[in-house]
């Protein structure tokens, strides 16, 4: 199994296209999330709509749902290309239409659609499987107030390794302390922006996590400021314990 990631930076980044990551297993494709700069991801590695067999998405940011009007209208009108399988959890399903995607897709030649006529929706409680392998959803804080938050869900894929891919979350190592453990590699959200958004962990706070977390923890969602000065903030990763910022076209073999 391998973990193409196509893009790794931050939503509103211009130079490394948003943070998904294609998982590779049988000649099969599973993408994890689907931004707004998909399709231009996809395209600098010689790939399409036509390469994606599956899709997870993890929450509702743009950098995260952004694309998959492309590839339901892509698929949708491709008479030769089956419907892509959508793992999502149970409770985002309704409001990922309702609120995200509806607009854009409900209507085509007088036809009233839904999300079922563009992907094969499989509903996830706590984990599915996709090519033998088992994908555990792990749920983390992001954006909150009052009582209410945004539902995000990282993923631990249990191949011939462990990998976690966090998700967009802030900086609660107590709360993910049990999967930090457990897991072979990490795949951490990290921002690097000078100001502080409180929505993301910072480099600055993960640089406190346990040297053994940290050794095995790779770097992506990264502001333009280390992909305009990556030799810097790489070394700085590297001194600070971390395998490293994971660049745009990466590949990590499991």
């Amino acid at each position: 199994m391998n973990i193409l990631f196509i893009g790794t930076g931050s939503a509103f980044c211009v130079n490394n296209f948003h943070s998904n990551a294609v998982v590779i297993k049988n000649n099969k494709n599973l993408l994890v999330d689907a931004g707004g700069d998909l399709r231009f991801a996809l395209h600098e590695n010689n790939m399409s709509y036509k390469d994606i067999d599956a899709v997870y998405i993890s929450h509702f940011h743009t950098d995260h749902v952004g694309g998959l009007e492309y590839l339901a209208f892509k698929s949708y009108f491709d008479d030769e290309k089956s419907k892509i399988k959508l793992f999502i959890h149970e409770s985002l399903v309704k409001p990922l239409w309702d609120e995200s995607l509806k607009a854009g897709l409900c209507m085509i030649n007088n036809n009233k659609l839904t999300i079922n006529d563009f992907y094969e929706v499989i509903h996830v409680s706590k984990s599915f499987k996709w090519e033998k392998i088992k994908f555990n959803l792990i749920e983390t804080l992001h954006v909150s107030e009052c009582q209410n938050t945004l539902p995000v869900f990282g993923l631990m894929i249990n191949a011939s390794k462990k990998i976690y891919i966090t998700g967009d979350t802030r900086f609660t190592p107590a709360e993910l302390d049990e999967a930090y453990k457990k897991a072979d590699i990490i795949i951490h959200d990290t921002e690097t922006a000078h100001n502080k958004s409180l929505i993301h962990a910072h480099f600055e706070d993960l640089v406190y996590l346990n040297p053994e977390i940290k050794s095995k923890t790779y770097l992506w969602h990264y502001s333009d400021n280390v992909s305009l000065n990556f030799d810097y903030w790489q070394n700085l990763a590297l001194d600070n314990g971390f395998k490293g910022f994971l660049k745009k076209g990466e590949i990590i073999k499991v």
